[in-house]
Parts: structure tokens; sequence; C-alpha cells
């Protein structure tokens, strides 16, 4: 059985900008998200749609402005936040030879959450992947 604790969590983006060279991609954005809201992020090729998430997933640096996750009223910088921060691409590569628990097992250990007790058989059958 696997128990999940509900936590949380805010994402405050202030003055977020990023610049590559003399190429103002991103500038200037504001937000603030609680638990349960939805971000939705559009624009055409260029927009900077992957920088805007990879500099809230902290897997880039902003040129300025900040990124803060408050999980239970702790604060967190992206690139603090990776245990439970992430960021998937649409071209996502699965290994074949892997069952959907084992991807599960890899991405954990990668991540360093798996400490060997979790078991994620219960979210995997929800999913009808156990």
């Amino acid at each position: 059985m696997c128990t999940v604790k509900t936590a949380s969590v805010q994402l405050e983006i202030a003055g977020l900008s990023k610049q590559y060279g003399t190429h103002w991609v991103l500038r200037n954005i504001a937000a603030e998200l609680h638990t349960g809201d939805v971000l939705l992020v559009t624009g055409h090729n260029g927009a900077g749609k992957s920088t805007l998430l990879r500099l809230l997933s902290g897997l880039q640096r902003p040129t300025g402005g900040t990124v803060t996750y408050i999980v239970d009223a702790l604060r967190y910088e992206p690139s603090a936040a990776r245990s439970f921060v992430g960021m998937v691409g649409p071209d996502v590569q699965l290994y074949r030879e892997l069952t959907a628990w084992e991807h599960v097992r890899f991405v954990a250990d990668v991540r360093g959450l798996s400490n060997g007790s979790i078991n994620y058989s219960g979210p995997l059958e929800s999913f009808g992947l156990a």
C-alpha cells in the first residue's frame, strides 16, 4: 500500500528574466501559484516556453528575478527543490527492456528519493501499469 502525504505548495515567481547574449527570451515574469492551481504555457517556437520551465525546475539559472517554492511553510530555491520538482519533456525516452515499476525505481534512484522501502505499486495499479 502506498501512502501519499498532501503538502501545501506555493510557487512565487518575481521579476523572472532570461537573456541569451543580447536577446531577451523572458522579461520580468511574475506569478503566484498555490496547491491545486494549473499553469498553462503556450506560444510559438522560440517564445521561451521551455526556457521558463527549465528556470522553474532549477535546470537553468535566470538572468534576473527569483523562483521560490514554499512547501509546508519552508522556502526553497528550485535547485534545492529537486526532490519534489521535475520536468518531463514531450520526447521522453523509455527503455523498452524495463517495466513500469523499473522505470519508476530508476527515476527515484537518480533523484535520490529511493531508500528501498518505498512501495509504488498503489499508484502504478491506479494507472493500470502494475
